[in-house]
């Protein structure tokens, strides 16, 4: 019976414009003063409603709802240098894939290298004498004392584990 008084008492908020739906008063009013709700407010004032004039770029492939955001593109070096780079095109030296600009081909070379072969489990004798895994110059011996020390510790652990749950 109380349930039903409270859903009863409860009021919506309902914002046609922006589709946003809250049950309180504070929210729906933050939501009215917001950017997002001006803009679609007064698109729907100049009978465009949620269907903004694209403004569409196609020697870069750059959009935007905004007529000076789209002035000021045409002014951008990217755009400006996109007709002499589709002839001469940016390569990666470590795999040959082809940019159009060089920020795409920084961004690029900052994840592609060359992979370094893993470590070989070659064994061989130095010039010292001692056995060490080719590749790497580290002695056999302390790589096994490594193995050695992480199998003591995974001991000591479970023994924790083991105590814990008694």
């Amino acid at each position: 019976m109380e349930t039903e008084l409270l859903n009863n008492l409860r009021q919506e908020y309902f914002c046609k414009i922006c589709d946003y739906k809250t049950d309180r008063n504070r929210d729906y009013k933050r939501h009215i003063l917001s950017g997002k709700h001006q803009k679609n407010a007064k698109l729907e004032t100049l009978g465009n409603g949620k269907f903004a004039p694209m403004f569409h770029c196609e020697k870069c492939d750059y959009y935007c709802d905004n007529k000076s955001s789209y002035t000021k593109h045409l002014t951008t070096d990217k755009h400006t240098k996109l007709q002499d780079t589709k002839i001469k095109n940016l390569t990666c030296e470590v795999c040959n894939k082809e940019f159009m600009n060089k920020s795409g081909l920084w961004k690029h070379k900052k994840k592609c290298f060359i992979r370094e072969p893993s470590v070989s489990t070659h064994i061989f004798d130095d010039s010292i004498g001692r056995n060490t895994i080719k590749d790497t110059n580290i002695p056999i011996e302390l790589i096994l004392e490594v193995i050695k020390q992480s199998k003591e510790i995974q001991n000591v652990l479970k023994e924790i584990i083991i105590d814990k749950e008694n």
